[in-house]
């Protein structure tokens, strides 16, 4: 199996004509020096497929999805965008799974993290109400599986309201040292501390346990911006109010979060990039999630 926490690769599936380009850095000149090498080339294909999307509200193209393991047409619409640039970080969904581009890639590096753990692994998501989890429930048969939602600041961590689990990533009812992989989607920016949740997260992993996290991320910023913020449990607003869905979001994320990972209390941290137009990874010339190893 290739491990992709290597420094740098590029990889063919066999039969599927597919490349991808992977790399992890912990820097935000490591990033410069990578996009400005490849950005031109991938933006000249992406304008391409953008072109193709004129005048239509829904299109598809054609790939590989790696979580289902066959060839598809994946959705693309203009929803999200600017209505120049279709947002592919969000679109790209496979219409089997049901998962955009930066859910498929998670739940591509999940599947290849799982192989090398021991038997039934516990697995934990933030989310429960969601394809991710439905399909990770269903197919993910050799994990100790368990998904929650936030419900309110007035439910009790761990506790069943009408099916689902509710947990605050702030605090979780999880017991020390008691899960292998902690998988959230696009969470952390809506969590009032955000410190807080990852040293809940590290708490609760296992020695090499892995938080796998995708995050709306400024590359071009230093240090993370807060917009709001909870005083008495009531918000603050610090900037204009911005919402993901009916969730609010409190901080705009910079570089200052991979050694925040770090005094958090994991033992490494890095940016995974990723990019193949044969398997639906596009967008801005690079894609990427977060990897937090205790």
């Amino acid at each position: 199996m290739i491990s992709i926490l290597d420094s740098r690769m590029t990889r063919m599936q066999p039969g599927k004509n597919a490349s991808l380009e992977i790399k992890n850095l912990t820097t935000q000149n490591e990033f410069n020096d990578y996009i400005t090498q490849v950005k031109s080339p991938r933006l000249d294909l992406e304008k391409k497929f953008s072109a193709f999307g004129r005048g239509k509200k829904q299109w598809a193209v054609p790939g590989f999805c790696e979580v289902c393991e066959k060839q598809t047409l994946f959705y693309m619409d203009w929803n999200f965008s600017d209505q120049q640039t279709p947002n592919y970080r969000e679109r790209l969904v496979c219409p089997s799974c049901l998962l955009n581009n930066r859910q498929r890639w998670v739940m591509t590096y999940l599947k290849c993290a799982l192989k090398v753990l021991a038997p039934t692994p516990a697995v934990y998501l933030f989310e429960q109400t969601t394809p991710f989890y439905r399909w990770a429930a269903s197919r993910l048969s050799n994990t100790a599986l368990i998904g929650s939602e936030y419900l309110g600041f007035a439910a009790q961590p761990g506790s069943l309201i009408n099916g689902i689990r509710h947990e605050d990533a702030m605090n979780l009812s999880f017991a020390d040292a008691s899960l292998d992989v902690i998988v959230s989607n696009d969470v952390l920016e809506h969590v009032p501390v955000y410190e807080r949740a990852l040293e809940e997260s590290a708490r609760v992993l296992r020695e090499k346990g892995k938080l796998i996290f995708s995050i709306p991320f400024y590359t071009n910023r230093d240090e993370t911006s807060p917009r709001a913020r909870l005083e008495h449990n009531a918000v603050k607003l610090l900037l204009p109010a911005e919402y993901h869905g009916p969730c609010l979001v409190f901080h705009d994320f910079g570089w200052d979060l991979l050694p925040a990972c770090r005094r958090a209390g994991f033992r490494q941290a890095q940016m995974l990039l990723y990019y193949s137009p044969g398997f639906g990874y596009l967008g801005n010339g690079c894609q990427f999630i977060f990897i937090a190893e205790k």
